[in-house]
């Protein structure tokens, strides 16, 4: 007989979606961004890695799969090291898989030979530039490069580049892109350092002006194909290449339309949903573009529902942090805080909302209709002190102030306004079916019907809060507990009593990262936008050029 033993510790872990409601945000952004991700963050990899590839196997590379991955991994290391040498005096990293390794080695220690083989070994070191076998490649391009028909699954190496298909005409781009890079000034040197698994501060000054990351500008094939990638000048991308495009266009008439104001990435967001810039001025943008920026207002008005339902559940984690209770006695604590203090917890530009209440028996088509008499015109959200945009920035302040009851009922408010914007649109139920939103059982369609099955407006609190939050979030954690072993759950309930585990840091509420910062860097990439000192971007002369073309694509 076995007798009791010791189980496995449970590894406690924040989780970076614990209501599980950001699936759609990240369903939208892949579908408007195809073949790029939120880790590729360098353009000229598309070009580089399939150069590697093509090398490997025009060398005489083995098919053993550990010979394959040394090579790749020393290729990447070296990459990143040159890119860093050529820019050692400017501040942060190159942005290159393995810079956290890298950029330091450049910029501390004045070595005179680099030995990539320490840096590029499998086993766990703190040398070690990645910890993934198969490195960045494998990590993070493999997957776009497929989308991209640069690389396919198969052969020994279960990689191989793509081909173009004689027998069905189809053109992929693997071959071309490494034949195009083959062509930049020093590629033999580099082939030599992976060889020899050296390089000295001399060779790398000498690469550096070729093959930086940044270099994409001084090879003409090469900047052609990649901008044929992205911007799908040839059509082979079919519709997903068309909603890349319009995208890149999109993000390119914003640029240059806020001139030296700058976009940021939240920015261009917000120009999306709203349909007119910070000053006030709407879009001049053929209905060529209508699908594409329709989609992106879907995807901004999703997040800021995703933000309202977050803040909620941080609202509620504090609450239990200090007053343990079942659902209905924080709920009802909650609600005695905000009808004592709902007007001081606001601050003076909201008192916009002084006649939105939170009483008992407040009715909530009444509540709804507070809000609808307050809203204003779109056209200035940047300043409106009623928009979404302003309403996220001053849950983010409260935060910040720990004032619970001011963040609890801006939440609110903010879900009524998404509410007020989406029920009545044809189009944003068109897309939502287009794009399958009912398989996720939290989103804006859900809102709506709990919004129309009541009138009673503290029955709708509760039940947003007891649905779409608290239990939402058991679930999406117990979920995650059966699948990987990893406790992702805010509290435990005990004797109906809600009890934080103080193990685990409050969830602050975040948007996604849309692959917008990598589809800007992108532009960076290729001279056609630039980056300001404040983040935001600017276009510059060549981004002005192309984008007078672009609408003959």
């Amino acid at each position: 007989m076995v007798g009791p033993q010791w189980i496995e510790s449970i590894l406690e872990v924040t989780g970076l979606d614990p209501l599980g409601v950001q699936a759609i945000s990240i369903r939208i952004y892949g579908y408007l961004l195809p073949g790029i991700s939120n880790v590729t963050n360098r353009l000229r990899y598309y070009s580089f890695l399939c150069w590697v590839l093509y090398n490997y196997t025009k060398k005489g590379g083995s098919n053993n799969l550990d010979d394959w991955r040394m090579y790749i991994r020393k290729a990447e290391f070296l990459f990143s090291l040159i890119s860093d040498v050529h820019h050692i005096n400017e501040q942060g990293s190159s942005s290159t898989v393995g810079s956290d390794t890298s950029t330091p080695l450049i910029k501390k220690y004045d070595l005179d030979v680099i030995d990539l083989t320490k840096y590029t070994q499998y086993e766990d070191s703190p040398d070690r530039y990645f910890q993934n076998k198969g490195g960045g490649f494998a990590q993070y391009y493999k997957g776009p490069m497929e989308n991209l028909k640069l690389v396919i699954k198969g052969g020994p190496l279960r990689v191989q580049l793509a081909e173009n298909v004689k027998t069905t005409g189809e053109r992929r781009f693997g071959v071309k892109a490494a034949l195009v890079f083959s062509k930049n000034r020093y590629i033999e040197l580099f082939h030599n350092c992976i060889t020899k698994g050296k390089v000295t501060r001399n060779e790398l000054s000498s690469m550096a002006e070729s093959l930086c990351a940044c270099q994409i500008i001084n090879n003409t094939e090469e900047y052609d194909l990649l901008v044929n990638l992205l911007f799908d000048a040839d059509k082979e991308y079919g519709r997903s290449g068309s909603r890349r495009r319009k995208t890149f266009y999109l993000i390119l008439k914003f640029l240059k339309d806020t001139k030296s104001h700058g976009l940021s990435i939240e920015e261009y967001r917000n120009i999306c949903m709203y349909r007119h810039y910070h000053n006030g001025q709407s879009l001049n943008i053929s209905h060529h573009y209508d699908d594409v920026l329709s989609i992106w207002h879907i995807y901004q008005m999703h997040e800021y529902f995703c933000y309202a339902l977050q803040s909620l559940l941080y609202v509620f984690e504090r609450m239990i942090d200090e007053y343990q209770g079942s659902f209905d006695d924080i709920a009802e604590l909650i609600k005695g805080e905000i009808q004592r203090g709902m007007s001081a917890s606001l601050p003076s530009d909201l008192k916009s909302f002084s006649d939105v209440r939170f009483d008992a028996g407040t009715k909530l088509d009444a509540f709804i209709n507070s809000i609808a008499f307050s809203n204003k015109s779109d056209s200035d959200w940047y300043s409106n002190t009623i928009s979404e945009y302003y309403l996220k920035h001053e849950i983010d302040k409260f935060i910040e102030a720990k004032n619970l009851t001011a963040i609890f009922c801006l939440a609110y408010i903010l879900l009524v306004k998404i509410h007020l914007k989406t029920n009545v649109s044809k189009d944003f139920y068109n897309y939502g079916e287009n794009l399958n939103f009912r398989i996720y059982s939290s989103n804006i369609i859900t809102l709506n019907k709990m919004i129309e099955t009541t009138n009673d407006l503290w029955a709708f609190i509760r039940q947003v809060l007891r649905e779409c939050v608290v239990d939402r979030h058991t679930i999406v954690a117990l979920r995650k507990f059966r699948y990987e072993k990893k406790s992702t759950l805010r509290y435990s309930i005990e004797k109906n009593v809600y009890v934080r585990t103080n193990k685990l840091k409050y969830d602050v509420p975040v948007f996604t990262n849309p692959r917008l910062q990598q589809a800007f860097r992108f532009l960076e990439d290729l001279g056609m936008a630039e980056k300001m000192d404040n983040k935001k971007y600017i276009i510059t002369s060549a981004g002005k050029q192309f984008l007078v073309g672009i609408n003959e694509l």
